[in-house]
């Protein structure tokens, strides 16, 4: 198991143990997952979309966020995946498709 981690919240500090990474009963490599994350987001992106303009409005986005998407150099934050696992046919397989 691996040595506990400090966790900073609201100017407090709590010990915990790390996360065993296994929460549906096989194992899942988070850190493989965050490294992988932009990837995935972008063939998403790109097979649910034609160019980041339209990225953009679909997401409400600036089109420098909408074109990093686009060429997987950044991941968005959490509403933009519960409105793409909303509304894009796929989206929670093609963003797990790598991470396991």
């Amino acid at each position: 198991m691996n040595a506990p981690v400090p966790v900073f919240r609201h100017g407090a500090t709590k010990t915990v143990n790390p996360s065993s990474g296994t929460f549906t009963g096989k194992p899942f490599d988070l850190h493989r997952f965050r490294a992988v994350f932009p990837d995935q987001w972008s063939e998403l992106i790109r097979r649910s979309f034609r160019n980041p303009v339209e990225v953009a409005y679909f997401f409400s986005v600036d089109e420098k966020t909408a074109r990093n998407w686009f060429e997987g150099t950044t991941g968005p934050s959490g509403h933009a995946v519960a409105i793409a696992v909303r509304y894009l046919p796929g989206a929670l397989e093609i963003i797990f498709s790598e991470a396991a």
